[in-house]
């Protein structure tokens, strides 16, 4: 399992708690989720922040906008870092699209600042992930 897959996985169950109580295995399991990517962190880097060695490619899907290229410089237990020329405001909802490790993961996300590092979203939603057929 990669940081993809634990960051979707953590996500859906908060999401999940969110609507409905989870059960104990569900529970145990967001609990373990936190603590691995939590852990997985730099202690320089900022908490539950998790920098990738190479940027990847992503698309925001943006409301009444479309579709605009951004990168992906940072995921985390909490949101993404990314890097893009698109103009977006503290507050606005965007739906981020990453090809990655076999799969398709779209986050639903929530514009909170602009850094030096790039546009801090949080996730804001539930997640999806959609295995590629040759994975």
């Amino acid at each position: 399992m990669h940081v993809f897959d634990l960051v979707h996985e953590l996500q859906r169950l908060r999401a999940k708690g969110a609507l409905v109580p989870l059960d104990a295995a569900e529970r145990a399991q967001l609990e373990t989720l936190t603590g691995l990517v939590a852990g997985a962190c730099d202690e320089d880097d900022e908490p539950s922040l998790i920098r990738l060695l190479r940027p990847l490619p992503c698309h925001l899907a943006l409301p009444l906008r479309g579709f605009v290229d951004a990168e992906l410089r940072t995921i985390g237990a909490e949101g993404l870092i990314l890097g893009t020329d698109e103009a977006l405001t503290p507050g606005d909802r965007v739906l981020v699209h990453v090809d990655a490790f076999g799969a398709h993961y779209t986050f639903p996300c929530r514009v909170d600042l602009h850094t030096a590092l790039g546009v801090v979203l949080s996730f804001d939603g539930v997640p999806r992930r959609e295995r590629d057929s040759a994975a």
